[in-house]
Protein backbone atom coordinates (compact mmCIF):
# COMPACT_ATOMS: atom_id res chain seq x y z
CA UNK A 1 0.00 0.00 0.00
CA UNK A 2 1.26 3.63 -1.17
CA UNK A 3 0.23 6.17 1.11
CA UNK A 4 0.54 10.27 0.99
CA UNK A 5 1.00 13.00 3.01
CA UNK A 6 -2.88 14.18 2.18
CA UNK A 7 -3.93 9.96 2.16
CA UNK A 8 -5.35 10.10 -0.94
CA UNK A 9 -5.29 6.63 -2.62
CA UNK A 10 -4.39 8.39 -6.31
CA UNK A 11 -0.50 7.06 -5.97
CA UNK A 12 -1.64 3.48 -4.81
CA UNK A 13 -4.34 2.91 -7.44
CA UNK A 14 -1.84 4.52 -10.33
CA UNK A 15 0.82 1.78 -9.14
CA UNK A 16 -1.34 -1.02 -9.29
CA UNK A 17 -2.70 0.01 -12.58
CA UNK A 18 0.89 0.05 -13.89
CA UNK A 19 1.65 -2.74 -12.58
CA UNK A 20 -0.97 -4.53 -14.10
CA UNK A 21 -0.44 -2.74 -16.87
CA UNK A 22 2.47 -4.63 -17.99
CA UNK A 23 1.09 -8.07 -17.40
CA UNK A 24 -1.89 -7.00 -19.94
CA UNK A 25 0.83 -5.96 -22.42
CA UNK A 26 2.51 -9.68 -22.16
CA UNK A 27 -1.09 -10.75 -22.46
CA UNK A 28 -1.73 -8.50 -25.48
CA UNK A 29 1.56 -9.47 -27.36
CA UNK A 30 0.01 -12.96 -27.29
CA UNK A 31 -3.17 -12.13 -28.47
CA UNK A 32 -3.50 -14.57 -31.46
CA UNK A 33 -1.67 -17.41 -30.23
CA UNK A 34 -3.73 -18.27 -26.28
CA UNK A 35 -7.16 -19.61 -26.66
CA UNK A 36 -9.76 -17.04 -25.40
CA UNK A 37 -10.31 -19.60 -21.86
CA UNK A 38 -6.60 -18.93 -20.85
CA UNK A 39 -6.45 -15.49 -20.84
CA UNK A 40 -9.84 -15.33 -19.09
CA UNK A 41 -7.81 -17.61 -16.70
CA UNK A 42 -5.18 -15.27 -17.07
CA UNK A 43 -6.67 -12.15 -16.38
CA UNK A 44 -8.57 -13.89 -12.96
CA UNK A 45 -5.57 -14.80 -11.68
CA UNK A 46 -2.74 -12.33 -12.47
CA UNK A 47 -4.22 -9.31 -13.27
CA UNK A 48 -7.28 -8.82 -11.62
CA UNK A 49 -5.83 -9.66 -7.75
CA UNK A 50 -3.31 -6.47 -8.73
CA UNK A 51 -6.37 -4.34 -9.42
CA UNK A 52 -8.01 -5.36 -6.50
CA UNK A 53 -5.09 -5.42 -4.00
CA UNK A 54 -6.52 -3.40 -0.58
CA UNK A 55 -9.76 -2.60 -2.42
CA UNK A 56 -12.05 -2.47 0.99
CA UNK A 57 -9.65 0.08 2.15
CA UNK A 58 -9.55 2.33 -0.63
CA UNK A 59 -13.32 1.52 -1.93
CA UNK A 60 -13.95 4.99 -0.78
CA UNK A 61 -11.52 6.68 -3.80
CA UNK A 62 -12.95 9.41 -6.41
CA UNK A 63 -14.89 8.60 -8.55
CA UNK A 64 -12.22 9.63 -11.87
CA UNK A 65 -9.91 7.10 -10.02
CA UNK A 66 -12.36 4.54 -10.00
CA UNK A 67 -12.49 4.94 -13.63
CA UNK A 68 -9.31 4.26 -13.93
CA UNK A 69 -9.03 0.96 -12.72
CA UNK A 70 -12.24 0.21 -14.98
CA UNK A 71 -10.94 1.38 -18.17
CA UNK A 72 -7.94 -1.30 -17.06
CA UNK A 73 -10.41 -3.82 -16.81
CA UNK A 74 -11.94 -2.46 -20.35
CA UNK A 75 -8.41 -3.30 -21.91
CA UNK A 76 -7.73 -6.88 -20.34
CA UNK A 77 -11.66 -7.40 -21.77
CA UNK A 78 -10.41 -6.02 -25.11
CA UNK A 79 -7.61 -8.11 -25.02
CA UNK A 80 -9.52 -11.78 -23.86
CA UNK A 81 -12.41 -10.96 -26.45
CA UNK A 82 -9.91 -9.79 -29.35
CA UNK A 83 -13.01 -7.41 -29.90
CA UNK A 84 -12.48 -3.57 -31.33
CA UNK A 85 -11.51 -0.73 -29.21
CA UNK A 86 -14.86 0.87 -30.14
CA UNK A 87 -16.95 -2.27 -28.43
CA UNK A 88 -19.57 -1.19 -25.55
CA UNK A 89 -18.02 -1.79 -22.19
CA UNK A 90 -21.40 -3.56 -20.77
CA UNK A 91 -21.41 -5.82 -23.84
CA UNK A 92 -17.66 -6.99 -23.45
CA UNK A 93 -18.88 -7.26 -18.96
CA UNK A 94 -21.64 -8.97 -19.99
CA UNK A 95 -19.69 -11.61 -22.52
CA UNK A 96 -17.15 -12.63 -20.17
CA UNK A 97 -19.50 -12.81 -17.22
CA UNK A 98 -17.18 -9.64 -15.66
CA UNK A 99 -18.70 -8.03 -13.14
CA UNK A 100 -17.71 -3.94 -12.71
CA UNK A 101 -14.91 -3.69 -10.34
CA UNK A 102 -16.65 -1.36 -8.11
CA UNK A 103 -19.02 -4.40 -7.68
CA UNK A 104 -16.62 -6.86 -6.81
CA UNK A 105 -15.23 -4.06 -4.33
CA UNK A 106 -18.64 -4.25 -2.12
CA UNK A 107 -18.66 -8.02 -2.72
CA UNK A 108 -15.18 -8.18 -1.17
CA UNK A 109 -16.00 -5.85 1.47
CA UNK A 110 -19.47 -8.04 2.75
CA UNK A 111 -16.91 -10.86 2.67
CA UNK A 112 -14.65 -9.03 5.06
CA UNK A 113 -17.14 -7.69 6.91
CA UNK A 114 -18.79 -11.66 7.36
CA UNK A 115 -15.25 -12.73 8.50
CA UNK A 116 -15.61 -9.97 11.27
CA UNK A 117 -19.06 -11.16 12.38
CA UNK A 118 -17.92 -15.12 12.45
CA UNK A 119 -15.13 -13.80 14.43
CA UNK A 120 -12.66 -15.06 11.70
CA UNK A 121 -10.49 -12.51 12.37
CA UNK A 122 -7.66 -11.56 14.80
CA UNK A 123 -9.15 -9.98 18.41
CA UNK A 124 -8.70 -6.83 17.60
CA UNK A 125 -11.31 -6.36 14.54
CA UNK A 126 -13.46 -8.29 16.02
CA UNK A 127 -13.56 -6.12 19.11
CA UNK A 128 -14.91 -3.19 16.54
CA UNK A 129 -18.38 -4.91 15.76
CA UNK A 130 -18.60 -6.35 19.17
CA UNK A 131 -19.31 -3.66 20.83
CA UNK A 132 -21.59 -2.09 18.51
CA UNK A 133 -23.45 -5.72 18.72
CA UNK A 134 -23.45 -6.02 22.64
CA UNK A 135 -26.29 -3.02 22.91
CA UNK A 136 -28.47 -5.48 21.76
CA UNK A 137 -30.00 -6.65 25.33
CA UNK A 138 -32.43 -9.04 23.64
CA UNK A 139 -32.93 -10.87 20.07
CA UNK A 140 -35.43 -9.25 17.78
CA UNK A 141 -36.39 -10.06 14.14
CA UNK A 142 -33.66 -7.90 12.77
CA UNK A 143 -30.74 -9.37 15.00
CA UNK A 144 -28.65 -10.09 12.06
CA UNK A 145 -28.65 -5.92 11.07
CA UNK A 146 -25.35 -4.18 12.31
CA UNK A 147 -25.94 -1.30 14.36
CA UNK A 148 -24.78 1.82 12.07
CA UNK A 149 -21.82 3.86 13.16
CA UNK A 150 -22.03 7.57 14.25
CA UNK A 151 -20.85 9.27 11.02
CA UNK A 152 -19.62 13.12 11.39
CA UNK A 153 -17.66 13.67 8.09
CA UNK A 154 -17.82 12.34 4.40
CA UNK A 155 -14.65 10.56 4.48
CA UNK A 156 -15.85 8.47 7.34
CA UNK A 157 -18.83 7.53 6.09
CA UNK A 158 -17.16 5.98 2.72
CA UNK A 159 -14.73 4.47 4.85
CA UNK A 160 -14.61 0.05 5.85
CA UNK A 161 -16.58 -0.01 8.17
CA UNK A 162 -19.58 2.27 8.34
CA UNK A 163 -20.23 1.73 4.34
CA UNK A 164 -19.96 -2.27 5.22
CA UNK A 165 -22.24 -1.93 7.47
CA UNK A 166 -24.49 -0.30 5.46
CA UNK A 167 -24.25 -3.03 2.89
CA UNK A 168 -24.77 -5.68 4.84
CA UNK A 169 -28.03 -3.79 6.60
CA UNK A 170 -29.24 -3.65 2.82
CA UNK A 171 -28.92 -7.55 2.13
CA UNK A 172 -31.38 -9.83 2.43
CA UNK A 173 -31.92 -11.97 5.77
CA UNK A 174 -31.22 -15.12 4.55
CA UNK A 175 -28.00 -14.01 3.33
CA UNK A 176 -26.88 -12.31 6.76
CA UNK A 177 -28.09 -15.29 8.37
CA UNK A 178 -25.53 -17.92 7.04
CA UNK A 179 -22.60 -19.09 9.50
CA UNK A 180 -20.32 -20.57 7.17
CA UNK A 181 -18.01 -18.13 5.65
CA UNK A 182 -17.59 -20.25 1.99
CA UNK A 183 -21.40 -20.69 1.87
CA UNK A 184 -21.61 -16.90 2.32
CA UNK A 185 -18.51 -15.96 -0.67
CA UNK A 186 -20.22 -18.21 -3.26
CA UNK A 187 -22.18 -15.71 -5.83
Amino acid sequence: MLFTENLSWDSHIRDRILKAASTLNTLNRCIRIIPRIVKEYIYKTLIRPILEYGCTIYDNCPLYVSNYLEKSQRSAALACTCAYKDTSHTTLMQELSWSPLNIRRNYLKLCQLHKIICEACPPYVNDLLRLERSVRQYELRNYSKLKLFRIRTETYRKSFLPSSTRLWNSLTPNLRDYTSHNTFKKP
